[in-house]
């Protein structure tokens, strides 16, 4: 199973209320999930985890996104995946996938950032494609109040259109061998089986039958981690059968 986000607005919101925060604020982090992209042609926020904050310019407030997230987008008919970061100096640090690599809509992909000591990575199937030099901290808010929570398909400028799966996040970095482990072969429940004392959350994304939500209970997306933060479908994300039948392979020319 998995969840599709077609829905204009759909999304999952997750707490990131204590004892169990992910305001991480220091590295080292790693995130991982199964992507479908439905369309590469909109500038997509797959969202992950981010802080509101919000931030005075000339007199006027205005809400921004901190923290980290992952993301899509097609330029001149090469599509590509990025993962970003808001660091130290309230600026914005991303990498993307090469213009040489080709992904296709309708299809999966396992997609997985590591923010390191100083280097923020992305990695597509198991393999890295491309990295960013990082230069000071991940930044969550400035002196204004903040709320952080983990939005999946969601973010302040636009939703995601498409489906994911298979959603865990590590307060350590993962190593290349990890990470092409959670991708191949492809085994539901990977992420419990590494470094599952620094997984912070894994929530498989499964939770919906044909009829809507069945396995959690009504409006609960489930943390099968040791950490109890669950999630809640916003607007009426819909279930979908077996994701990985259909993975796509890296094709780079």
């Amino acid at each position: 199973m998995a969840i599709d986000f077609t829905a204009a607005t759909s999304e999952i919101t997750i707490s990131s209320d204590t004892p169990y925060n992910f305001e991480y604020d220091s590295y080292p982090v790693t995130w991982a999930i199964w992507v479908n992209v439905a369309n590469f042609s909109t500038f997509q926020y797959g969202g992950i985890i981010y802080g509101n904050f919000f931030q005075t310019f000339g007199g006027a407030t205005t809400q921004r996104n901190s923290g980290y997230n992952f993301r899509s987008k097609q330029v001149s008919g090469v599509n590509y995946f990025g993962a970003w970061m808001r660091a130290t100096g309230n600026v914005w640090v991303y990498t993307w996938t090469p213009v040489t690599d080709t992904y296709l809509t309708n299809t999966w992909y396992h997609v997985c950032g590591v923010i390191a000591a100083t280097t923020l990575k992305i990695y597509v199937n198991g393999v890295q494609r491309a990295s960013s030099a990082i230069d000071g901290n991940i930044i969550w808010s400035d002196t204004h109040a903040s709320i952080t929570q983990i939005r999946l398909a969601w973010c302040q400028d636009g939703h995601w259109y498409g489906k994911q799966a298979e959603f865990a996040i590590w307060n350590t970095a993962l190593s290349d061998a990890e990470i092409l482990q959670l991708y191949s072969p492809f085994k539901r429940g990977m992420p419990l089986q590494i470094q599952s004392a620094n997984l912070q959350g894994y929530w498989p994304l499964d939770d919906f039958g044909a009829s809507g939500l069945v396995a959690s209970g009504a409006n609960t997306i489930i943390n099968r981690s040791k950490n109890a933060q669950h999630g809640t479908p916003v607007n009426s994300p819909t279930g979908v059968g077996d994701p990985i039948s259909n993975r796509g392979r890296i094709i780079v020319v």
